[in-house]
């Protein structure tokens, strides 16, 4: 008697994301330029003081539409100095591979190779990639307008 070792023919899935925003814009160039341009973007016809500024950064991972990870990993004051408004792309790399690891509760994985995060299933049971999968920045942002 012949019988299947494994039930499934399970192919991998994947799902291939630029590890930076700039990956996909090109306008924008590092952390500073994301936050000038959502400040930019808010402040339209207002006069805000820019030295109130403060913004609350995160990771935000969303599978299906579900947010599933929200993480923050940057607070910073001001609009334009490095290292204290925004943060380095060494500290999104490094807050950003703490929370990939995480996508093993939803039988996931991954590997980065040059500036390109792959996301890949692990089992047949595992997230179905062909929904919508995203890794976002998030920023909470204050600043006085009048």
């Amino acid at each position: 008697m012949a019988t299947q070792l494994f039930v499934y023919d399970c192919p991998v899935q994947q799902v291939v994301c630029g590890l930076y925003p700039w990956n996909s814009d090109p306008k924008i160039t590092n952390f500073g330029s994301v936050l000038n341009q959502l400040v930019t973007n808010y402040s339209s016809g207002y006069n805000c003081d820019l030295t109130s500024l403060s913004s609350e950064w995160y990771i935000k991972i969303s599978l299906g539409g579900s947010e599933i990870i929200s993480y923050p990993f940057f607070s910073g004051v001001g609009l334009s100095l490095g290292g204290f408004s925004y943060p380095s792309s060494s500290e999104w790399l490094t807050a950003l591979e703490s929370q990939l690891d995480l996508l093993i509760e939803y039988g996931l994985d991954y590997y980065i190779v040059d500036d390109v995060v792959t996301i890949y299933t692990l089992t047949c049971d595992g997230a179905n990639l062909n929904s919508d999968f995203k890794i976002n920045v998030g920023i909470n942002f204050n600043i006085y307008c009048s």
